[in-house]
């Protein structure tokens, strides 16, 4: 019963490539920048190609009446390969059940690539399907290190990442892609919604401008303080001038010159008697 489940639900989801999509496309020329793959949107994605969900809830089944979950899609590339990142929003992230990937939340990204039709499945914790034949269920070889996911540090959704090793990267080359975006409310799969669209309606230009990497501030090192200057030695204490001979005693003075006046008087007398 489960597995015709899961075949019915398919079935329906492929029908939705009937349905056209409302998601806003924000520029069509996917920039040439090599991304880390880590589950972290890096700044050069958000320069680059990029189409918002706006589509929610077209498919639902059980008991569920559509969730606010959304997210949006950019694209990079370089010579090896085209980096997709997809930033989804969703408060009722589950743990994955032992079935297909679309019975996870997660991302699912369609492409026509030339005469290639193919499709991503990419859950938020790591379960990874690519496939192709037309109707993308046929499973392609792939490397799976290539692929990267993180919950958000704020629990209220999760990032994923894909390198794609697609042929003949060049500037001018183009690609068809779209977004739908799966959310899961009960564990067992029995409820949840699709949003987004398998149409493949946009189309993108691989461009020849390059992202700009941005420039990372760093505080300049930690330099010691300047050792602090000698203290100048306090100037040397001028010596204490020499005290002044004391002056005579008055009392002296005036006793020589009393002598002086009765040694005059006295020869002033001897004369006069000669």
């Amino acid at each position: 019963m489960k597995r015709l489940l899961a075949i019915t639900v398919a079935a329906m989801l492929f029908a939705a490539l009937l349905i056209p999509s409302f998601a806003e496309q924000i520029s069509g020329d996917v920039l040439k920048g090599t991304p880390i793959l880590d589950g972290v949107l890096d700044e050069i994605y958000t320069q680059s190609a990029s189409a918002t969900l706006d589509n929610p809830n077209f498919y639902m089944w059980g008991d569920c009446e559509g969730t606010d979950t959304t997210g949006t899609v950019y694209y990079l590339w370089d010579e090896n390969y085209l980096y997709v990142a997809v930033d989804v929003t969703d408060s009722t992230i589950l743990p994955s059940i032992d079935e297909g990937v679309w019975q996870h939340d997660c991302a699912e990204l369609w492409f026509t690539d030339e005469d290639l039709v193919f499709k991503i499945h990419a859950s938020w914790d790591g379960d990874f399907f690519l496939g192709g034949d037309g109707d993308g269920t046929t499973p392609f070889d792939f490397d799976k290190s290539k692929h990267a996911e993180a919950k958000k540090p704020d629990g209220t959704g999760y990032i994923v990442e894909v390198a794609l090793p697609m042929n003949n990267l060049a500037a001018g080359r183009t690609f068809d892609s779209s977004l739908q975006i799966n959310d899961i409310i009960t564990e067992d799969y029995q409820n949840g919604t699709a949003s987004g669209s398998q149409a493949r309606e946009f189309t993108y230009t691989l461009s020849a401008k390059e992202a700009i990497l941005p420039v990372i501030e760093t505080e300049p090192p930690e330099t010691e303080p300047p050792a602090p200057e000698p203290e100048a030695p306090a100037p040397a204490a001028e010596p204490a001038p020499e005290a002044a001979a004391p002056a005579a005693q008055t009392a002296d003075s005036a006793a020589i010159v009393i002598l002086a006046i009765v040694a005059a008087a006295g020869c002033a007398v001897v004369a006069k008697k000669r």
